[in-house]
């Protein structure tokens, strides 16, 4: 028998700019962009003693890579023309 998930609450909180920037910037690099991931994974942490693996840094600049070639390709009107006159063909 599975164990019953805690209740998820959701709360309003304020940050400083620069730590706001600064928390979605990790989010983003770490936990796909979730601020609240983050978040939960940091008070998780500091409570049970958990810590993030180290990454390789040839790791963390292929993933950055990754993710500037994917913000690349999105939508833009470059883009859509281009696809537009490839299906025209």
């Amino acid at each position: 028998m599975a164990k019953d998930k805690p209740p998820v609450i959701k709360k309003s909180i304020s940050f400083r700019g620069d730590i706001l920037e600064y928390a979605q910037e990790q989010a983003d690099k770490y936990h796909g962009g979730n601020l609240s991931g983050y978040l939960t994974f940091l008070i998780s942490s500091n409570k049970y003693g958990m810590t993030m693996a180290a990454k390789p840094s040839e790791v963390i600049q292929a993933e950055e890579k990754i993710r500037e070639n994917v913000n690349k390709y999105q939508k833009s009107e470059a883009n859509e023309s281009y696809i537009d006159s490839i299906l025209d063909m």
